[in-house]
């Protein structure tokens, strides 16, 4: 389901015709000090700061991309050294309070009702099939496309999310971070660049090296086993893969005739476990990929402009576990912004890594839906020496059964696609031409 979540309220996307455009954190005004200090950067500036924090942003251009360039992936989004408040993993496994077997059980009780009364509101697959067409969620989607591609192009990645600020910088986030996914947007990029230019220029015949660039993500993509845990994927699934790939490239082209520059940022936080300046010692506590990203803008919100211009939409390669949706819900309301998903999948983890944002009392208090009734659990969130039990409850709790795929429902059918280099059915060796990409 597409959730739009402004002040705690699921609200329709207004309908736009500029890409991106689904909708726009509306955050509060900045104090005019603030303002004055937090004046956006320009390219030139970001690269000189990243250059002194230790993370130089390569500027090279892509050859032929004298028209539209893009420049810039750092672990630093500042460029001043900083990077999104570390997670203390730990801290809520090891709390010692004496009302902590009374506090999982009453929260744990809460998060119950509000997976049910979550689940009524979404019947079955209905509500979600009703969406796939839906105009207003256009440009939601193509972010969702983008973000699934960069997920499967590598599936050790589990899970993607993107976003797309208004002067085009594209943040990258994934649950597991590697090196490889800067180049794997530089590829994409590369593929669309070459596409816009030739559209611009209203070429007639066909670059050789952009018939490459598109090979070399196809060949990529049809490894993947997209998000198969054993065997092969069927044609369907290598037919879908074709399409999404097409119609992301697609939509990139469209970004670079528009806007001329793309500076992506791949972000990848440093997480340490409580009171130490240590890695986490659980390898299976990472946070989610699109948390990441709202980590990144609690972070980032009082000291820099370019937040304001992050859009309310984050492109996420699947859809949201069941506290992932809460969470996002609770940064909307408590900060009075919105922020578009596609929905949940109502699965729940036991070992759930909590977003540091939500040790913030209020956050807190919207992600359980806590009112000024509440007195019991406005005592224990309130009361530091209470609180970390309250998140510790959230951290392991574990409902019922969720959808049985994670996977958001395509917006078309594939059945008119034929796969050009499907390497599954009947054993055949796939075919390396090149691949039918429009």
């Amino acid at each position: 389901m597409t959730q739009t979540f402004r002040a705690g309220q699921k609200s329709k996307s207004p309908k736009t015709s500029s890409p991106v455009q689904t909708s726009q954190f509306a955050s509060r005004p900045f104090p005019e000090t603030v303002q004055q200090k937090a004046q956006q950067p320009n390219l030139q500036t970001i690269l000189q700061r990243a250059e002194r924090a230790g993370n130089p942003i390569s500027e090279k251009p892509i050859q032929k991309q004298e028209k539209m360039n893009f420049t810039g992936f750092s672990h630093d989004p500042l460029g001043k050294g900083q990077e999104a408040p570390p997670q203390a993993y730990e801290m809520y496994k090891n709390t010692h309070d004496k009302q902590k077997d009374q506090i999982t059980k009453r929260v744990h009780q809460k998060l119950n009702d509000l997976l049910e009364k979550s689940k009524d509101e979404e019947k079955g697959t209905e509500y979600r099939e009703k969406l796939r067409k839906d105009v207003n969620l256009k440009d939601q989607r193509a972010l969702d496309r983008l973000a699934w591609v960069l997920a499967h192009l590598k599936d050790a990645r589990e899970c993607v999310a993107v976003n797309l600020t208004t002067s085009q910088k594209l943040y990258v986030w994934a649950n597991k971070f590697d090196r490889e996914i800067v180049q794997d947007v530089k590829d994409l990029l590369s593929a669309a660049t070459e596409m816009a230019q030739q559209a611009s220029d209203q070429l007639v015949t066909v670059d050789k090296e952009v018939q490459s660039a598109k090979e070399k993500v196809w060949d990529k993509l049809q490894k993947s086993k997209l998000g198969l845990r054993q065997g092969s994927p069927e044609a369907r699934l290598v037919a879908q893969a074709e399409r999404r790939l097409s119609k992301t490239l697609e939509f990139l082209e469209k970004l670079l005739q528009n806007n001329k520059q793309i500076v992506p940022q791949a972000i990848q936080p440093k997480y340490v476990e409580a009171g130490k300046q240590e890695k986490p010692k659980s390898a299976d506590q990472k946070l989610h990929a699109e948390l990441r990203g709202a980590d990144l803008y609690y972070f980032l919100k009082e000291t820099e402009t370019e937040i304001g211009k992050l859009q309310g939409s984050f492109g996420i390669s699947k859809l949201c576990c069941f506290q992932c949706s809460r969470a996002l819900i609770a940064l909307a309301k408590t900060e009075d912004i919105e922020i578009t998903t596609t929905g949940s999948h109502f699965n729940t983890y036991g070992n759930w890594p909590p977003p540091k944002f939500l040790e913030k009392p209020e956050v807190l208090k919207n992600f359980l839906e806590v009112t000024d009734q509440d007195q019991q659990f406005t005592q224990w969130i309130d009361d530091e020496s209470t609180k970390s039990s309250v998140l510790y409850a959230i951290q392991s709790f574990k409902g019922g059964k969720g959808h049985q795929t994670t996977d958001y429902p395509s917006s078309g059918d594939e059945k008119d696609i034929e796969c050009t280099q499907d390497p599954s059915v009947k054993g055949k060796k796939p075919n390396r031409k090149r691949p039918r990409l429009k």
